[in-house]
């Protein structure tokens, strides 16, 4: 399936990609409600939409993927042209001052941020494609159900992230470390209550979830 279908890799990269740079535009800016709406419910509501056509077989499955391939297409124009309404898509290829100023220091911190961005994903994605190389799809679909439920536990983490970067980005600056140490605490008791809020609620509900799938699926537990 990823041979036959490897073409989509290129516009899905893309989006991302343009995204990506938008999402960070939109944080420092402090429009963190929308860019972090888009990425964690925009995304997963247009894939909503074209699984339900898939189901209903308005589209044939290669248009699914070819369609799921655009989700963050989608995401993106949306966050584009509410940046652009805002006047807040300033975007430049020319080097500033700042940059030809402190480009050793901005060099090192991208490459330890493309590193760890890059083994995260590797930690990500390898187990799905280890298990459905070696083993079989039904594996690494049971794999990834139980994967995603535990995903969720990351979405508060991501929001907190975007809307206190920003803030934390202009603390550090000022050298006020006491406002940076009472974000962190203050995030964090907040992550930690959420966190359990929402594990709670999974594991409540975990044999109900398992009760939508075949029998198999429930070894995912």
């Amino acid at each position: 399936l990823f041979v036959d279908y490897f073409y989509v890799i290129y516009p899905f990269t893309l989006f991302i990609l343009l995204f990506g740079i938008y999402e960070r535009i939109a944080w420092s800016t402090q429009v963190t409600v929308l860019s972090n709406f888009l990425r964690e419910t925009g995304v997963r509501l247009f894939t909503l939409l074209i699984v339900i056509a898939l189901w209903a077989r308005w589209i044939s499955f290669r248009s699914f993927v070819t369609l799921y391939s655009l989700q963050f297409g989608v995401v993106f124009v949306v966050l584009y042209l509410f940046l652009t309404m805002r006047k807040g898509t300033h975007l430049s290829i020319r080097l500033s001052d700042t940059t030809r100023k402190h480009y050793r220091e901005m060099v090192t911190y991208a490459g330890f941020i493309v590193g760890g961005g890059l083994f995260m994903l590797i930690e990500q994605n390898f187990n799905t494609i280890l298990l459905g190389s070696r083993s079989s799809l039904t594996t690494a679909g049971i794999f990834d159900l139980a994967n995603f439920m535990a995903t969720l536990l990351l979405v508060p983490k991501r929001s907190m992230q975007a809307a206190a970067s920003a803030t934390i980005a202009t603390a550090l600056k000022d050298s006020d470390m006491d406002h940076v140490a009472r974000l962190y605490r203050k995030s964090c008791a907040t992550l930690l209550i959420v966190s359990l809020f929402i594990l709670g609620i999974i594991w409540l509900n975990i044999d109900h979830v398992f009760d939508l799938y075949k029998s198999q699926y429930r070894s995912g537990k």
